[in-house]
C-alpha cells in the first residue's frame, strides 16, 4: 500500500506480536518485527519507522532500555 506507516514491533512473545501485527496490517500499516530488544534497537537505528512498538519485559535488553539506547536520535518516548 503506496503511503502506509510503517511500524516496528518489538516484542519476544512471537504469537502475540503476530496478532497484533494482524490487525495493524488490516488497517493498512505495515508491520515490521524483532524478537528481542538488542535486534529491535538495531533495527529502529538502521531504518526510519512512523512508530515503534515495545514489550517492557524482555530477555536480553528491556523496553525500557532500548528506549534509553534510542535517545540519541531524538526520539520521544510515549508511555
Amino acid at each position: 500500500m503506496a503511503g502506509s506507516k510503517t511500524i516496528l514491533f518489538i516484542e519476544d512473545d512471537k504469537p502475540i506480536a503476530e496478532m497484533y501485527a494482524r490487525v495493524l496490517e488490516r488497517e493498512g500499516y505495515q508491520v515490521e518485527f524483532a524478537y528481542n530488544g538488542i535486534d529491535g534497537l538495531a533495527k529502529a537505528r538502521s531504518k526510519h519507522y512512523d512508530l515503534i512498538l515495545l514489550d517492557i519485559m524482555m530477555p536480553e535488553k528491556t523496553g525500557i532500555e532500548s528506549t534509553e539506547g534510542a535517545a540519541w536520535r531524538g526520539w520521544q518516548r510515549h508511555p
